[in-house]
């Protein structure tokens, strides 16, 4: 089973969905698994209301989780950085698919450190820490 979890950036901090498991893969060659719904969700999400919105239906067509919490506030930034030393005590994710709805530019550090810009509205594909996909 892939795990997965559905993230944005807000001015308030990092949002992100409860861990969904199953399918949560986006493999470069096919789309076979959840991803492509995932970014097309994403990429429909203009501000927190929406994220609600998306997080509950892809929730309602694809896991049916009904006793999880399905959305976390997390306050400030901490979550962006993905090192290795503490990638797995905030994500454990096998990817996070994740949005910035702040009007600048914001960094993530991967698993092995290095940082990756993420414009306005831009999308990142995190699998393990480390960047698969800008959308």
């Amino acid at each position: 089973m892939t795990r997965g979890q559905i993230a944005i950036i807000t001015n308030e901090g990092v949002m992100t969905s409860t861990e969904f498991n199953g399918d949560m893969y986006m493999p470069t060659r096919n789309w076979a698994g959840h991803g492509r719904k995932v970014i097309n969700a994403l990429k429909r999400v203009c501000d927190i209301a929406d994220y609600h919105f998306e997080v509950a239906k892809f929730n309602k067509e694809n896991h049916h989780y009904v006793d999880t919490k399905l959305v976390y506030m997390h306050n400030g930034y901490d979550m962006l950085d993905m090192e290795q030393e503490t990638y797995f005590e905030k994500w454990f994710s096998d990817y996070v698919y994740i949005k910035n709805l702040k009007n600048e530019m914001v960094e993530l550090k991967s698993y092995d450190g290095k940082i990756i810009k993420l414009a306005p509205q831009e999308i990142a594909v995190m699998n393990f820490g480390t960047l698969q996909l800008k959308a």
